[in-house]
């Protein structure tokens, strides 16, 4: 149960409980150490004010940015520990942050606070923990209950809600009935939360083990989360090559990806648009016509709003743009979508093909596999030979355009040219050949 990280935080027992004062760990890393699983960072909680607990750790780099709230941070061997004073909240009157908080002298004051019971335990340094709210037993049992009644807790922060959902799909737990009841009831309060406060839940639940079984059980709840999936639940696709709604389709596809932010993204997104772009033909057949750039576009929307960074909200949106890609002519359309994506991005574009195609019908499913095994070989071959990806792989550089009289914008449409003509293999990455392309480019601008 003990860890590195918890016994090099003894110093901060020793200290308070030198001074008169109690103190635990407390919350997620007391949940992580009985778990077995070795917590990140200790948190501690204790019966001192902030201003005792700066007097106890006056030798120390102290930080007070969360005086207000009870919280003062100890800088010690490259490690920050958060101290906090037991407190009791006040109410929760824009649905996120208490009004006011009031320091307690009463550990069960700021465990009963917290949002769910396994995360309501502390552990003093001998180990021994501190279970006033059967968080031991709900860890036995994995379940997700609150501390007190869920109505109170999620009326305080919504936020809770998709917290619940977080938790479960990361453990492996259930969520307790009445909580998962609430869980249901008040999921409109989400819409209370700031969507760049829901940003680390999103990732948690879609880095999950099984983050498909939470979008399934509870689509009610992720639907005011992101209500442009709203469009997807249970719209037919009456095609050969599926045989689910696309909303299922899409929680299918997550069965067989590997756990990896970028790629779960876009497949939750790569189908959002197929509502929007709904056909249906003579033989009354659906079709989807330029779905994967409306989707790519909507992915990119939602991401901004939830404030992913640049790159992340970039890579989507070519893995979505590009996951219907067809490899007609596979040299030229594998090199020119390798210059694009880059290595890395290419591998997880050929997962999310994969994925896609196994969460469909099993129409042609072993043919269209086949084919995806046969690009990732050529991809393979590709790389052996070094190809030419981007403008400094050129055998020439602007200086050599420029001592062809080009200046100023040209000279980077000239590279730029020859870049494609070389990836479409119209020309070799040869100096004397791409000279003489050179020349021709220039006369026609």
């Amino acid at each position: 149960m003990m860890n590195n990280i918890f016994e090099k935080s003894k110093f901060v027992f020793d200290i308070l409980e030198l001074n008169g004062f109690e103190c635990y760990a407390v919350g997620g890393c007391v949940r992580d150490m009985l778990l077995g699983i070795a917590p990140h960072d200790i948190d501690f909680t204790t019966n001192a004010t902030p201003d005792e607990i700066l007097s106890c750790f006056k030798d120390y780099n102290t930080f007070e940015l969360g005086k207000k709230f009870g919280t003062i941070s100890v800088l010690h061997e490259d490690i920050i520990y958060e101290i906090t004073t037991y407190r009791i909240d006040g109410q929760y009157l824009d649905g996120r942050h208490p009004d006011g908080v009031t320091f307690s002298r009463n550990l069960r004051d700021d465990l009963s606070r917290r949002d769910f019971t396994i995360n309501a335990m502390a552990m003093d340094k001998s180990g021994t923990v501190v279970d006033l709210f059967s968080g031991k037993s709900d860890l036995r049992n994995k379940l997700i209950r609150t501390v007190g009644k869920p109505q109170d807790r999620f009326t305080e922060d919504a936020l809770r809600i998709f917290r619940a959902l977080r938790f479960s799909a990361k453990l492996g737990f259930d969520i307790e009935t009445c909580t998962a009841e609430a869980c249901h009831k008040l999921s409109h309060l989400l819409k209370k939360v700031h969507p760049q406060r829901m940003q680390d839940e999103l990732s948690g639940l879609m880095m999950s083990p099984n983050p498909a079984h939470i979008l399934s059980e509870y689509k009610d709840v992720i639907g005011v989360i992101i209500p442009e999936l709203l469009q997807t639940f249970d719209f037919a696709q009456n095609t050969p090559h599926h045989r689910y709604d696309v909303y299922t389709h899409i929680i299918n596809s997550l069965f067989y990806s590997p756990v990896d932010l970028v790629i779960r993204l876009a497949l939750l997104f790569h189908d959002i648009a197929k509502p929007l772009c709904h056909t249906v033909d003579k033989c009354n057949l659906s079709h989807f016509k330029g779905h994967p750039i409306k989707s790519a576009e909507i992915s990119a929307e939602i991401l901004k709003r939830f404030g992913y960074p640049k790159d992340i909200v970039n890579r989507v949106y070519l893995l979505i743009k590009y996951h219907d890609v067809r490899f007609e002519k596979p040299r030229k359309h594998i090199k020119k979508l390798l210059a694009e994506l880059g290595v890395e991005d290419f591998r997880r574009l050929m997962f999310i093909q994969r994925c896609d195609i196994l969460a469909q019908s099993e129409y042609r499913r072993n043919d269209k596999i086949e084919l995806i095994d046969n690009i990732e070989n050529l991809f393979d071959e590709i790389l052996v030979e070094n190809p030419c990806l981007k403008i400094t792989d050129l055998d020439i550089n602007g200086k050599d355009i420029m001592s062809l009289g080009a200046s100023g914008k040209l000279v980077g449409d000239t590279l730029s040219y020859l870049l494609d003509m070389v990836i479409s293999e119209k020309l070799e990455n040869n100096k004397e050949i791409l000279i003489t392309a050179a020349k021709a480019y220039l006369d026609l601008h």
